[in-house]
This record gives structure tokens, sequence and C-alpha cells, in this order.
């Protein structure tokens, strides 16, 4: 890339054109002043996190708001990399969070054993009480736990011996609908942290199961006063066979070996990636019709076959709504701040691993079991396995680049100034281009 002898550049990620993006900032002013008339009576008051998580959005990766700079040691070209938002909404920092959740869930956390991915859902009708009460699905994690932790290590074939159990709450359906569910990794054996031992352990009856998570869930919205008593008989009596529960079964290390297929733990990252995935990802936005200001998304379709079980149907479904109806989807889904959004417990738990460690076992015996810090700086590692490009390969002479300095949001105007940049460089068709930096991140 034959780039001009300049003091500073800087190589986009072209966030800005997006079609999320300009959705988002062509609707949000209106969306937040017609959001009470419009929106609050099917998806509650709007919460203070929902703007500013918009807000975050539309200024990620904007180098006015600060940004690091890489220095080549050998032609002393400077590299800066903005800053992301690290929201929950914002697909591009959402991937590199999954990809860091998935690499250390593999290097640090699990076990390398079968694996149980199992989901409870609730029914439509009750849904909405864990919207506008999100405190109470904490206590649903903790009452799923509990249901596995007691079952498997009562039928554990080591007493003592507990399961490790990762839950992830996930607010979202398909469609962007309020679907409140709870996705699963259960290991299909009992871990003994005197012995560092696993022992055969079997899930308790599927149809049991179902009642008990019934049972659990009607009586936490009954304890708290959330439904009334005739409520709570009239739900239990339409839901005979329980609430609904999904059980994968278990991965089979030795035919995936011996059918060249992938292993269990890349098996296991990729089901990790899609448990901590963005609710709308950019490749799901089908259209944008700017002067109509209509969305189209696409969505997976799934129906119950004759024995009851979910399938995934081989077209997808497409949905068209306003500009305004995406913001007022997505804004149900961003999470309450500074909240857990991932738990762990029995042999997963801290405490346990803890102790394992100190006994001088290793979780996954194949991996160098990395801590969860030295697994966020794979960053690089990453981005190349995504996009095959290396983000620290000097644009210039190919070098690796170093890191300079850490530039602040007050301090990065007059940084640019400094480094005479007010425009970035980009290839397009083989050719350099040049654009202006406030012609890209202009939101008026």
């Amino acid at each position: 890339m034959n780039i001009p002898k300049i003091d500073g550049i800087y190589n986009p990620r072209f966030h800005h054109k997006t079609q999320l993006y300009q959705i988002v900032k062509n609707n949000l002013d209106e969306f937040i002043k017609v959001y009470p008339e419009k929106f609050a009576k099917d998806y509650g008051e709007l919460r203070p996190e929902v703007e500013k998580s918009f807000r975050s959005f539309l200024e990620c990766g904007n180098p006015e708001d600060g940004f690091a700079i890489y220095e080549c040691p050998h032609c002393h070209l400077n590299l800066i990399v903005p800053y992301s938002c690290k929201n929950f909404i914002c697909p591009s920092c959402s991937e590199r969070r999954t990809l860091e959740w998935g690499a250390w869930l593999i290097d640090e956390l699990l076990y390398d054993i079968p694996h149980y991915f199992i989901t409870f859902t609730m029914p439509q009708s009750i849904r909405s009480h864990f919207f506008t009460n999100r405190w109470l699905i904490p206590y649903l994690e903790r009452s799923i736990a509990d249901i596995l932790m007691y079952y498997m290590s009562e039928n554990s074939e080591k007493k003592g011996a507990i399961p490790g159990i990762i839950i992830i709450p996930q607010t979202f359906g398909e469609r962007l609908n309020a679907n409140i569910h709870f996705h699963l990794l259960v290991t299909t054996a009992t871990i003994d942290n005197a012995t560092g031992g696993c022992y055969a352990t079997r899930l308790p009856d599927f149809y049991q199961l179902r009642q008990v998570w019934k049972s659990k869930v009607l009586k936490l919205l009954l304890n708290m006063k959330i439904i009334t008593h005739s409520e709570y008989v009239k739900i239990y009596k339409v839901y005979t066979k329980g609430f609904h529960i999904h059980i994968s079964q278990p991965e089979n290390q030795d035919i995936y070996i011996s059918e060249g297929k992938p292993k269990r733990m890349d098996i296991l990252a990729n089901i990790g990636r899609y448990l901590v995935r963005t609710p709308l990802s950019e490749t799901r936005i089908v259209k944008y019709d700017i002067v109509k200001k209509l969305v189209t998304i696409k969505y997976k379709r799934y129906e119950f076959d004759e024995n009851s079980k979910l399938q995934k149907l081989n077209q997808p479904g497409f949905e068209t709504m306003s500009g305004l109806e995406l913001p007022a989807r997505l804004s149900l889904h961003i999470p309450v701040p500074r909240k857990h959004k991932i738990t762990y417990h029995g042999a997963y738990s801290t405490r346990f691993r803890s102790e394992y460690k100190k006994s001088g076992y290793k979780p996954n015996t194949t991996t160098k079991n990395k801590l969860r810090v030295e697994c966020n700086k794979k960053w690089r590692e990453l981005i190349y396995r995504v996009y095959q490009d290396d983000p620290l390969a000097c644009p210039g002479c190919n070098n690796e680049l170093v890191l300079k300095d850490l530039i602040t949001g007050k301090e990065a105007k007059r940084e640019l100034r400094r480094l005479k940049i007010d425009y970035f460089y980009y290839r397009y068709n083989n050719e350099v281009k040049k654009t202006k930096i406030k012609a890209i991140f202009d939101t008026s």
C-alpha cells in the first residue's frame, strides 16, 4: 500500500457507514422525544442507560474522543487507534467481546469434558413481569443453579462432587422481541475439588425438571407479590407439562476427531460466543429506506415438530418496521449498568476454582490456563483470526508497531493537531483515498 509520507495516519473501520449507525443517528432524537407517547405503554419507561448507550454507540471510534498512538520504530510512522464504546448493542465492540470471552472460556475456565447446552424458557404471558422487574432475574438464575446442583449432586457417583454451571440470561428473541430465557453450559460429570476427579452423574427426569422449573418461577412471582394467588393457580393449571426446557446432547470427542470435524473445545467456544452475542448484527439488517424511514430485518424461524421438539426452518423470515421501532426494541435489551451478565456456579464458581487450583489441579490440561487479563491481550490474534489482517503491522514498512501513548478525550483534539491529522487514508479498489475526519463524524 503506497501511503504518502505524513506525520500520522488513522486507519478507520468505517463504523459510521454501517446501516445500524445510520438508523440510530437519523432517528435517535425523535425516538427520545416521542418515546413516552408511542412506546412507553409497550416497552415500559425509558431507562436512563438507554439514551446514554445509544449516544455512546454513535461516538464509537471517534478519534476526537481519545485514542491510542502506535509508532513504528523503523519508519517512525504514527498510527492512531480510537477508543471503542464497549457497548452491548455495538456490533463491532460486541464481536471483540465475544471473541475474547470465547478465548478465555477455553484457555482458563472449561473442563475438557462433554457439556450439556440447556435453555430454560418461560411462557409469553409472564415474561413482561421480568422486564418491569429486572431485579428478579438473579433470583431465577440462582433457582436454576440450585435445581441442577441438587439433582446432579444427588445422582453423582461421588458424594460432595458438584457440576460446573455457566448461566447467561438473554432478553431478546430472533425478532428483537421481549423473550427472557436462560442459556446454560453444564458439565456432564461432577467434579471433586479435593481429588480433582470427574464422576459420572445424570440430569433429573425431563418431565420432573420442567415441573420444578415452573414451580420455581411462579412461586417467585407470587412471593414477591407480582401476581395474585388466582393468577398463580390459573397459570399453573394451563401449563400442565411445565415450562419448556431444551437440552442438547453432549458432544462426543472421539466421533469428532475420527470424522475430522472440529474438536469439542472449538464447538464449546462457538457456543460460548453465541451465548454472549449482540441482539442485532449488521448482517441481519436487509434494507434501510432512509426516505420512508423503514427498516427490514431477517430472522431465523423455528417451529415445534410432532414430538414437541423445536426445529429450525430452512428459510429465514423478514420483518419491516419503522426507524423508531427498531431503537425501541433494542432499548429492551440494553443491560442494567454495573451488573454481572454471566454467572458461574458449582465447579465453575470463583471460590471452587480457587480451591481447586490451590490443590495443584488444572481445569483443562490441554491448554496453558492463562488468566483472563492475559486472554484479553489476545485482541491482535483475534482480529487476525476473523479478518486475516494484522492490526499491529505498520502500513508503511510492515514492521511491528509499538504502543507509544494513550490520549484522553480532553487532549485528543490538541494531539490530532500536533500530529497534523485532520484526515485519514484508506484503501478503496487498490487506490489510496483521503477523507476528512470531521466529515466522517459530523452528527449534525
